[in-house]
């Protein structure tokens, strides 16, 4: 069996608007309860996940053959505790980048700014996790997996969670 590389996970979100709104993020966990990532809790993925807790991921897989796996489902926020220890096992430059960059914001720095801001954070102690980071697990109520073929014939299985 070959696993090929995942090209792109996101999540799609709805705000008050209803307008949703995808954006990349890093699964980090796979599990039998769900799927778990990691982000700013201000930013607006984080604020709009609040909002309305109902969400979308989408995997992309690209070689050798286009597959998609669609997972809809509730997300609920992770503990602190798992939070603080996905932080602390992140490699030290990603920690550096959770420290520079608010996500979301408006960077009035510039991009040279925000570099000199990450190579100034770079030397700096960030082994305590801000607590503006958080966590979510995404319990899925439902599965879509898509496998393209020839002429974009594609086939597409749904599996959805009972109510029993």
């Amino acid at each position: 069996l070959m696993i090929a590389n995942i090209s792109a996970d996101f999540v799609t979100c709805n705000a008050q608007s209803l307008q949703p709104s995808s954006r990349k993020i890093i699964c980090k966990e796979i599990n039998d309860e769900g799927f778990t990532f990691f982000t700013n809790g201000q930013s607006r993925k984080g604020i709009d996940i609040q909002t309305n807790n109902k969400v979308a991921l989408n995997f992309m897989f690209t070689l050798p053959i286009i597959r998609q796996v669609r997972v809809e489902g509730i997300a609920h926020q992770v503990s602190r505790e798992k939070v603080i220890e996905n932080y602390k096992n992140e490699v030290p430059e990603y920690r550096v980048n959770i420290n520079t960059c608010p996500q979301s914001d408006r960077c009035e720095m510039g991009r040279e700014g925000m570099w000199e801001k990450f190579e100034e954070n770079s030397h700096k102690d960030l082994s305590e996790c801000p607590d503006y980071w958080c966590g979510y697990i995404v319990k899925p109520t439902r599965f879509e997996f898509y496998q393209e073929g020839l002429h974009r014939m594609a086939d597409r299985i749904v599996y959805e969670k009972n109510t029993d």
